[in-house]
């Protein structure tokens, strides 16, 4: 082959990679100006991660995302989301602060999924909107607003902004909760309606009880962070949705307070797992080495 035709070649190689880079993007990133929905997959059943209170940087945040990237080799992930405190202790600075890396690139290195982000307490004491930003720069990061919807075959997940639930945001929510088709929906935040972390079980953060109401009756579960372990509380009192929480995604954890309201706890490290098989909503709770701590599959009619 001739010298022109090898530059040729490469050259034609290099604008099919860059070409499928951005038309990845796109389909991924949208403008940062109002709500938006993720593309729905046409897998029937899937498999999708949950943690939060995740960005450390600590040797426990790289464990985790090994184990997760083990356990979806073998369960056929097809994304994950982190349900606040993605980059502790204040958020970045810009989008081009070196946490991005070392809080967030790193210890998911190998992990092979995107993650779609939520803000947490501790994402908004530095630059939100560095935050919908990355959207752009990383294809493994998806914040395409600061609260929309991602969709699979009968299961929609709604992620939240709970650090500042607005009017607008509360009646996004409750118009695509009531016209949702999909048989589950799940809505992933950061803050908790009820938990019994020794820290927070006496927190009442403004908009919890509006978002209390709109969820009630209208989704199936909440998944949220903000407290530093495992839960599964099971329904909210008055309420029909079933509260879960997986916040022991690499910070320090913490202790629950003696109650009889817990149908499972783990004061520890770990991440939750979600998907639908066979039309039915499947959850579990794994700890640091992968071991399935408990398993609650939901049926509907």
């Amino acid at each position: 082959m001739k010298p022109g035709h090898y530059v040729f070649l490469i050259s034609a190689l290099i604008a099919f990679v860059f070409c499928n880079i951005f038309l990845l993007r796109q389909s991924i990133n949208i403008a940062h100006n109002s709500p938006v929905e993720a593309k729905k997959s046409n897998q029937q059943n899937h498999y999708v991660v949950i943690l939060g209170d995740s960005g450390t940087g600590s040797s426990r945040q790289y464990d985790i995302g090994n184990r997760i990237s083990r356990y979806c080799k073998k369960h056929k992930c097809y994304s994950a989301f982190i349900a606040g405190d993605v980059i502790y202790n204040n958020g970045v600075s810009s989008v081009n602060d070196l946490q991005f890396k070392t809080k967030f690139e790193d210890p998911y290195s190998k992990v092979n999924l995107v993650f779609n982000i939520a803000y947490g307490n501790h994402d908004y004491n530095g630059c939100t909107k560095c935050y919908l930003d990355y959207s752009d720069v990383s294809p493994k990061w998806n914040m395409p607003f600061k609260y929309y919807k991602v969709s699979y075959p009968d299961v929609d997940y709604f992620v939240i902004n709970t650090e500042k639930f607005t009017t607008r945001q509360q009646k996004w929510l409750k118009s695509k909760l009531k016209n949702s088709k999909a048989k589950w929906k799940v809505v992933i935040g950061h803050k908790p309606l009820t938990t019994f972390d020794s820290l927070h079980v006496r927190e009442k953060w403004d908009g919890r009880d509006k978002l209390k109401s709109i969820i009630c009756r209208n989704a199936d579960v909440y998944v949220s962070g903000h407290a530093h372990l495992l839960e599964d509380i099971g329904k909210v009192t008055h309420c029909t949705v079933k509260q879960l929480i997986s916040g022991g995604g690499g910070a320090n954890t913490r202790h629950v307070v003696p109650n009889k309201k817990d149908k499972f706890v783990y004061e520890g490290r770990g991440f939750l797992t979600m998907g639908v098989v066979k039309g039915n909503l499947t959850y579990g709770f794994r700890n640091i080495d992968g071991l399935l701590l408990r398993k609650v599959v939901l049926k509907k009619k």
